[in-house]
């Protein structure tokens, strides 16, 4: 949750200085603005698809994974074998 909610904090972030970026007159200032915004939009993008996956991925694991089966028994009994191993 807390990449999801930092995407948030870096698209505003990124925002802001592109609104300062479309205002500059300096050619040396207007192109670290832009790097800038590119920098901080680039962060937003990837903490944001980072943040789902995490999410999707912990729902999967909790909810919709099936339950392992174990390939290693024990039988105990007559005629049986004592350990079994499969595939």
């Amino acid at each position: 949750m807390t990449l999801v909610a930092g995407s948030f904090v870096l698209r505003d972030r990124a925002n802001s200085t592109y609104d300062e970026y479309l205002v500059e007159t300096d050619p040396d200032e207007i192109t670290a603005l832009y790097d800038r915004t590119t920098l901080y939009d680039r962060l937003s993008s990837v903490s944001l698809v980072t943040g789902e996956l995490l999410i999707v991925g912990g729902l999967y694991l909790r909810f919709l994974r099936p339950e392992p089966t174990s390939r290693l028994s024990l039988s105990v009994g007559l005629q049986r074998c004592a350990l079994a191993y499969s595939f």
